[in-house]
């Protein structure tokens, strides 16, 4: 019996379900026409440091920590700014993100616009002035230790000749303290052979 009666109430309300889903469906297309589409471009990049660094004493970070820094980077007004000059238009800063995925060393950078072709510029170009940033810090820093370095070479070379001219005093006074003794002890054994032959 319920189940005849709920028949009957779909038969009579039909004509209402029926123009609710025509509105509700060219609602929706009319919204979505209306709407200006949105993109989302993402690029991904892996972070390593350079084996030289490594060798040179120069790790002063983890991996995890220069992930961070670097996506702290990517974030920052530094690289945005550099990135929209080389786009000659300007970038939103609420439309990149940047994040570790997971506990890799790979850096992911999205970047949202109404334009796909300018998020994907924007994600590379992003990514290109980290690289530049970055190979501009190291470039400076390996121009400070090389600086560095030769200054102290430069000082432990003027340290050497310093000890190598003591060290040729030295020996000429080493060498005349030599001579006086065995001028002595010659005068002394010819003294000896003087007295033995007169007895």
């Amino acid at each position: 019996m319920e189940l005849k009666r709920f028949i009957a109430m779909l038969r009579q309300w039909a004509w209402l379900i029926g123009l609710l889903t025509v509105l509700g469906t060219a609602g929706g297309y009319v919204i979505s026409k209306l709407q200006t589409p949105i993109y989302q471009a993402e690029t991904r990049v892996y972070v390593n440091r350079v084996r030289q660094e490594q060798i040179a004493g120069l790790t002063y970070q983890s991996d995890t920590q220069l992930v961070q820094t670097y996506i702290e980077m990517l974030t920052a007004n530094l690289i945005q700014d550099s990135a929209a000059r080389r786009l000659n238009m300007p970038i939103n800063p609420s439309a990149v993100q940047a994040a570790q995925i997971g506990d890799a060393q790979i850096i992911t950078v999205s970047v949202t616009d109404s334009d796909p072709d300018l998020a994907a510029a924007i994600a590379n170009t992003l990514i290109d002035e980290l690289i530049l940033q970055n190979e501009t810090l190291h470039a400076t820093r390996y121009e400070t230790m090389e600086q560095s370095l030769q200054s102290q070479v430069a000082e432990v070379e003027s340290q050497i000749a310093d000890l190598q001219s003591q060290s040729a005093l030295a020996s000429e006074e080493d060498l005349t303290n030599q001579l006086a003794q065995v001028n002595e002890q010659i005068t002394a054994l010819s003294a000896e052979i003087t007295q033995l032959r007169q007895d």
